[in-house]
């Protein structure tokens, strides 16, 4: 990270210190790109009466082609280092979703009845995991404070924090675990 700073601080300062220098003096161009100089012209470098071009080809002062040529020389280099260092950072820089471990914070019930024997609960809801009317999953927390995930079917509105019975069936997701279908919810 700290090399990558260091090469972005240098472009920048290639970008502010190595800039080609303009200059313009006063004076419109004839059709072929040149005039004649007759204001300030020992102040541009030149005689007064000379004869000169801008912007063409039929330069006559061919020191400025070559630094022109530099500066290209110069700014591809910069060009070819910005775009290195962007590569290299986008190669070391990893895309991919990190893998999640999946986390069971269901507790097993202290002596779980036997499967499809009805239990009654009651308690809080104090997540909707996922709700599609009538369908729902949410976590309940019961009076002794154990915390469940329960599924099934309700027409009306689950509020979180409000208490419940909830009556129904413990039962096993391949995916998600132990769960408690609902059978029967009941607002207090």
């Amino acid at each position: 990270m700290k090399k990558s700073f260091v090469a972005l601080a240098f472009t920048l300062l290639m970008f502010v210190f190595i800039s080609y220098p303009v200059s313009s003096h006063p004076g419109r161009t004839d059709a072929n790109g040149g005039h004649t100089c007759r204001t300030n012209c020992e102040r541009w470098g030149l005689e007064y009466g000379e004869y000169h071009f801008h912007n063409t080809v039929n330069r006559t002062n061919k020191t400025e082609d070559n630094s022109i040529m530099g500066a290209f020389i110069i700014w591809g280099i910069v060009g070819a280092i910005v775009i290195y260092y962007i590569a290299k950072f986008i190669r070391n820089t990893s895309f991919e979703r990190p893998v999640r471990k999946r986390i069971d914070i269901t507790p097993a019930l202290k002596e779980p009845p036997p499967p499809d024997e009805p239990i009654t609960f009651s308690g809080v809801i104090i997540k909707r995991v996922y709700r599609k009317v009538p369908f729902f999953v949410a976590r309940f927390i019961n009076n002794e404070g154990e915390c469940f995930t329960i599924v099934g079917n309700y027409e009306d509105r689950l509020s979180i924090n409000k208490e419940y019975v909830i009556e129904g069936v413990i039962t096993h997701h391949p995916r998600y675990g132990q769960q408690i279908k609902v059978k029967k919810i009941i607002k207090k």
